[in-house]
């Protein structure tokens, strides 16, 4: 997740870990219970999953979303209330002007579902078809959770880490073709998995055949096990 110039952004000594540095147990995914028509979303078309909580999608990249509505058509972006209601109608009103300066109504594209349970949130994942990662401020617990649900994710990392741990999510599993170099190409690839169902289908099967390796990963534990030894060691040295 860190960038090869990460040390520059800390005052303190930077101590990597391998991999994603954490050991993230293997979600236990129930079959979903509810249809979209449940969750108060279309039956058809396309629906972008857009989880994060809501102050992590910053007013410069509003833009992103209704260029992605321009070119999938009949699609929805479902966002949750997090973390309160006050805050998810500031977001609403500021879709409202974007999808408006796109020459879209935003109430036609839009949905803020209130915050979920654990198995609501599950069977949200897999009513959808594709997982946004939010730009500037990157998904991590919500991006494992959407992989286990084999939703394809799009990601484009940014210089500090933590807009770069759904980039180091994807390159760990070995799908990389969803993380964008710039919020142009970011676009591209969701209209893209939006539009073209065969290289969705693609992606979906690359999450399914390198996901057994994301997860309990134990390696970074022994890695922050030697770490602590070898500070001990040269403390009593």
């Amino acid at each position: 997740m860190e960038p090869e110039n990460g040390q520059s952004h800390y005052t303190e000594a930077l101590v990597c870990l391998p991999n994603l540095g954490i050991a993230y147990p293997s979600p236990q995914i129930s079959a979903p219970t509810k249809t979209r028509g449940d969750l108060g979303l279309r039956e058809e078309g396309i629906i972008y999953l857009c989880s994060q909580t809501l102050f992590k999608y910053l007013p410069q990249f509003d833009y992103t979303i209704a260029a992605i509505a321009r070119q999938v058509p009949a699609c929805q972006f479902v966002f949750i209330a997090r973390p309160n209601r006050y805050i998810a109608e500031q977001f609403r009103q500021r879709m409202q002007r974007s999808f408006a300066a796109a020459g879209l109504d935003s109430e036609e594209y839009c949905r803020i579902l209130p915050p979920q349970d654990q198995q609501s949130y599950w069977n949200l994942n897999q009513v959808s078809d594709i997982f946004l990662d939010s730009l500037g401020w990157s998904g991590g617990h919500t991006t494992l959770e959407a992989i286990a649900c084999s939703l394809p994710v799009v990601t484009c990392p940014g210089e500090l880490m933590r807009s770069r741990h759904s980039y180091g999510i994807l390159k760990m599993l070995g799908v990389t073709a969803t993380i964008a170099a710039s919020e142009a190409e970011y676009i591209a690839i969701a209209v893209r998995l939006g539009t073209d169902q065969q290289w969705r289908r693609q992606i979906v099967e690359q999450i399914i055949q390198g996901r057994p390796g994301l997860y309990d990963d134990q390696t970074c534990v022994a890695a922050l096990e030697e770490f602590y030894q070898r500070v001990v060691r040269e403390y009593n040295g």
